[in-house]
């Protein structure tokens, strides 16, 4: 509605000469507005300035900026880059909607949501453009801010998201823990049921052992006890063959006493009776010798 009004006043004063009259009709209806507002001519001079525009961009009153080129609002590179195609494309289609970067009295700059609209006479020849500005600092603000926090609201999900994966994988591995203490436990039962039927057999071991060692010791002791034996056997088997070989060789003297004596029968009694006292004292030995060697065969076997 305003700027439909703001048109039609901008059109009267293209049509009339009663500029200062209708100028004050328009800054009366443009100040009550919050939008800054400025009508430039083609060659971008600037013929109606509002306050909202003068404050917007750091000035005192908007007097002081009538007369002006719209380029004081912009540097270079907002002037290349957006001003310059924002109004090549207003004049060419009669509108133009965007955002542009402008310039404050201190070199700051900010951002505006800019509409461009040609103005033209009755003839259809264009005139000027009505260009209407609001200030979208506190909308970037705020919309940085919402990215921010959508941003950190993305970053917390992902935490979110990590966090729940931790414990996904805390809880399994704390389930993988358990069982494998269970099997550790079991494990450990079945190894001390090993160990104690070990040290029982360890024990019957021990045992057995010494047994043998006993036995062991019994049969070391029969062994010397039989080779003693067997000494022993030797020895009267040596003294017996002695005896023997005594007795053998005394029966031969007696025998050649006896031929001898055949032809001395003088001394044949003596020599008889000598005969049969070594007769009966010669069977006697044999059989004391011969029975000890049987006593010591039977202990060896």
């Amino acid at each position: 509605m305003l700027f439909r009004r703001l048109t039609k006043w901008i059109k009267i004063i293209a049509d009339h000469g009663r500029v200062r009259q209708i100028l004050s009709h328009l800054a009366m209806i443009t100040e009550r507005a919050d939008e800054a507002i400025v009508v430039i001519d083609l060659n971008g001079a600037l013929r109606f300035v509002n306050t909202a525009w003068a404050k917007m961009h750091g000035y005192k009153t908007s007097s002081e900026l009538l007369g002006k080129n719209i380029c004081i609002f912009h540097n270079s590179q907002q002037l290349e880059t957006a001003l310059t195609p924002a109004i090549k494309q207003a004049r060419q289609t009669g509108l133009f909607k965007g955002q542009i970067e402008h310039l404050r009295a201190d070199g700051t700059t900010f951002p505006a949501q800019t509409k461009m609209t040609l103005i033209k006479d009755e003839l259809g020849h264009a005139i000027g453009l009505i260009i209407l500005l609001t200030d979208v600092t506190e909308r970037k603000r705020l919309e940085h801010k919402l990215t921010e926090t959508t941003e950190q609201a993305k970053q917390l999900k992902q935490q979110i998201d990590r966090l729940q994966t931790d414990i996904t994988k805390r809880e399994q591995a704390e389930q993988s823990l358990k069982q494998q203490a269970e099997e550790l436990a079991a494990a450990n039962r079945q190894l001390q049921t090993e160990i104690a039927e070990h040290q029982q057999l360890e024990g019957s071991l021990k045992r057995r052992a010494a047994e043998l060692e006993v036995a062991n010791n019994q049969l070391q002791n029969q062994i010397i006890k039989r080779r003693n034996d067997q000494q022993s056997l030797k020895k009267q088997t040596d003294d017996v063959a002695a005896a023997s070989e005594q007795l053998q060789n005394k029966i031969t003297e007696l025998h050649q006493a006896e031929h001898d004596l055949s032809e001395n029968p003088d001394q044949t009694q003596q020599l008889t009776e000598e005969l049969d006292e070594s007769e009966d004292e010669a069977p006697q030995m044999d059989t004391e010798k011969l029975k000890t060697l049987s006593d010591l065969a039977k202990r060896l076997a």
